[in-house]
């Protein structure tokens, strides 16, 4: 079983990209959880991008809504990428598309507003 990769790359003014790989569980939410908080430290945005994730269970998903809303409650922007994958299909399944800041799989660098909303 892939455990989680987690990378914070793309720094710059205007945001930082957090990468998830692997598998996303009860397990590990708690390091996701870490490297966003550690982002968005930055006062930037964070785009948060699960593209490569393989599994995503109901742990995975409530740490995501808890990001969203401690996003929309705090005022700091977070912007996540599913892609097509597990990830995708735990959403579409519960219908939390809504309470998600979901971009479009050619989202360029956060704040460039390319392949938004």
């Amino acid at each position: 079983m892939p455990d989680l990769i987690v990378t914070v790359a793309d720094r710059s003014p205007s945001g930082v990209v957090v990468r998830a790989e692997g598998e996303l569980d009860l397990a590990s939410a708690g390091r996701l959880r870490g490297a966003v908080e550690e982002a968005r430290a930055s006062g930037a945005r964070v785009l948060l991008d699960l593209r490569a994730l393989v599994f995503c269970d109901s742990s995975g998903l409530r740490l995501l809504l808890g990001l969203s809303a401690e996003a929309r409650e705090h005022g700091w922007e977070l912007a996540i990428r599913i892609g097509r994958g597990g990830v995708r299909r735990v959403v579409d399944m519960t219908h939390t598309a809504g309470l998600l800041n979901l971009v479009d799989e050619d989202a360029g660098p956060p704040g460039d507003g390319r392949g938004e909303g």
